[in-house]
């Protein structure tokens, strides 16, 4: 079986200080040198990610699939995230740091995609079909706004 492709920041080795999301996913936390982002621009710690595909070379179809749902389950958790990370007019930030950050989205992808694997493969899925869906990205939205509903801000 081949080993999963790792995913890191474009052009970049990677560096010792990574955190690795998942079994797909490494992120360098970072620069605390870089300038703050504007309100009306930002990207995610986790942003800049690229990921590369197994099924070059044969890969197993459903692993892949079950990648990529990994990767997207990944992708909407952070978007949510986001805002309570990354402050604006109808938002207050409720995430202190780039770690915590970094833990909960972790935390969470794992947690709805195991809940939401279990429940497409319980309706008679398999991972050959898996895919994230509106209805997906509504539940995780409702639990994550449930979450920091009443959580202070920082």
């Amino acid at each position: 079986m081949p080993m999963p492709a790792a995913v890191m920041p474009p052009s970049q080795g990677l560096p010792s200080s990574s955190v690795t999301f998942g079994s797909d996913y490494v992120a360098s936390p970072p620069s605390l040198a870089s300038p703050s982002p504007s309100p009306l621009s930002f990207a995610s710690p986790l942003s800049g990610l690229t990921t590369t595909s197994s099924t070059e070379g044969g890969g197993d179809p459903s692993e892949a699939a079950e990648r990529k749902f990994n990767g997207q389950m990944a992708k909407n958790v952070m978007k949510v995230l986001d805002k309570y990370f990354h402050p604006n007019e109808k938002f207050d930030r409720k995430i202190a740091t780039k770690e915590e950050y970094i833990s909960t989205a972790r935390e969470l992808s794992h947690r709805f995609r195991r809940v939401e694997k279990e429940s497409h493969l319980h309706n008679g899925g398999t991972m050959d079909t898996i895919k994230v869906t509106g209805d997906m990205f509504d539940r995780i939205q409702l639990q994550i706004d449930g979450m920091f509903e009443n959580r202070p801000k920082v």
